[in-house]
C-alpha cells in the first residue's frame, strides 16, 4: 500500500521528467542555442541535435559532443 509520500515523490518525479523533456524538446526543435555548464565548471554552448534519459548530443562550429546528464550541473537556455 503506497503511502502519500510515496505517492507525492513519485508524481514530482514524473513532473520533473516533463519539465526537462519539455524544455530540451522545445530547444531542440527551434534549434536554440543553450550553454551547459559541467559539474567541474565546464562551459559547453551549442545546439542540442539529440538527446535521450541519459545524455545530449550537442553540437558546437561543425563539431558534435556527447554530454552525460549526470555531469550537466545547469542548461542556460
Amino acid at each position: 500500500m503506497k503511502t502519500k509520500l510515496q505517492s507525492f515523490q513519485k508524481d514530482r518525479s514524473k513532473n520533473m521528467l516533463f519539465s526537462q523533456e519539455y524544455l530540451l524538446q522545445e530547444a531542440f526543435q527551434k534549434r536554440k542555442n543553450i550553454m551547459l555548464i559541467l559539474l567541474k565548471g565546464l562551459h559547453i554552448k551549442g545546439i542540442i541535435r539529440g538527446y535521450d534519459i541519459f545524455s545530449i548530443l550537442i553540437e558546437y562550429e561543425g563539431k558534435q559532443q556527447l554530454v552525460y546528464k549526470h555531469a550537466i550541473s545547469t542548461i542556460r537556455f
